[in-house]
């Protein structure tokens, strides 16, 4: 009952209020409501327009999403590595870090290139995972050359566990080194630069990543003994009948035949101090004695002097047809001299 009461309440005194009228000029009534008189007077001033044909402006990462104007996604270009050389060793590549606070060296590193005596130092390197390291020491103003540019940089030798001039985890060049070499880095070029009294020398990174890195390792193949023999036998044999072979045979007949009856000729024998026999041997070429023969290798074959396969000569089986017919019909010519 009182809700209800309380609404007809309020009823009648929103009817009275209805009821009320106010003859007021309409500048005076517009002073009197401060918004509705600047949202007037920027209408009138078109700084405000009517959302009829409301503009809407975007910035510029969502005008790039909805474009779809993204550049391309790239690859990781790889570590930058810096050719140079330290005392009489070549360095291919020293890893440039931007991150790197000072210059480190490998112990094995120090030792190769034979450098000066390490200095005491109380410095703690604190690492990437927040470990500390202590340095075994300091060299200081090692030269290191790029190109013909010289650059005296300071060391802190450290135990890496690398070993190896050319490996670029071995010899870091930190911020200290490319401030003095005023080094410029090009990622998107694949550049790098160095400069010194107004000489650039300038590096394609892209084109030393190609070329892999120096190998340290050494392989062996031992060649079996009997390998080597057939080789050099097949190689020798076959040479010595090439040169018989390109000879004239009316040049080299006379001195043939001589050198052979030299060879062949018994040497002077005492009969006195031998038995004799009382059977009579004749000469091979009237009587052939029946010879086992033994197999051949592949560059030697046997050819007969005499018939029915009689009087045996090894020769070099890669002769050519009409070589091998000269060398048979010379051979049988003076086959009472070979014997």
């Amino acid at each position: 009952m009182s809700k209800s009461k309380e609404e007809e309440h309020e009823k009648e005194i929103l009817d009275t209020f209805k009821k009320v009228e106010i003859n007021i000029p309409l500048l005076d009534a517009i002073k009197q409501i401060p918004k509705y008189a600047k949202f007037l007077k920027e209408l009138c001033t078109n700084k405000r327009k009517l959302k009829d044909k409301e503009r809407i402006i975007f910035g510029k990462n969502v005008s790039v999403v909805i474009n779809r104007k993204l550049p391309e996604k790239c690859k990781d270009p790889g570590m930058f590595t810096l050719p140079c050389i330290i005392g009489n060793k070549r360095i291919e590549r020293a890893m440039l870090d931007l991150g790197a606070s000072n210059n480190g060296m490998s112990y094995s590193v120090y030792q190769a290139l034979n450098l000066s005596t390490l200095q005491d130092t109380n410095v703690i390197i604190q690492l990437a995972d927040r470990s500390y390291v202590r340095p075994m020491g300091l060299v200081e103003d090692v030269l290191v050359k790029v190109n013909d540019l010289l650059f005296p940089v300071d060391f802190y030798i450290l135990k890496m566990g690398v070993e190896g001039v050319n490996n670029p985890v071995s010899i870091l060049l930190g911020r200290p080194f490319m401030k003095t070499a005023k080094t410029k880095i090009d990622v998107d070029e694949s550049t790098l630069s160095v400069e010194f009294g107004g000489e650039i020398v300038k590096f394609n990174i892209s084109e030393a990543m190609k070329y892999p890195n120096e190998l340290q390792a050494l392989y062996q193949i031992d060649v079996i003994d009997s390998v080597v023999h057939d080789v050099v036998e097949e190689e020798l044999v076959g040479t010595e009948l090439d040169l018989i072979m390109e000879l004239d045979e009316n040049d080299v007949e006379d001195d043939f035949v001589e050198t052979l009856s030299e060879a062949l000729r018994p040497p002077s024998l005492d009969e006195s101090n031998y038995s004799t026999t009382h059977t009579k041997l004749l000469p091979s070429v009237l009587q052939a004695p029946k010879l086992e023969l033994k197999p051949l290798p592949k560059h030697l074959k046997y050819i007969y002097l005499g018939n029915e396969e009689t009087l045996p000569v090894i020769i070099s089986s890669k002769l050519s047809k009409e070589h091998e017919e000269k060398l048979v019909t010379l051979l049988r010519e003076h086959r009472t001299a070979i014997g």
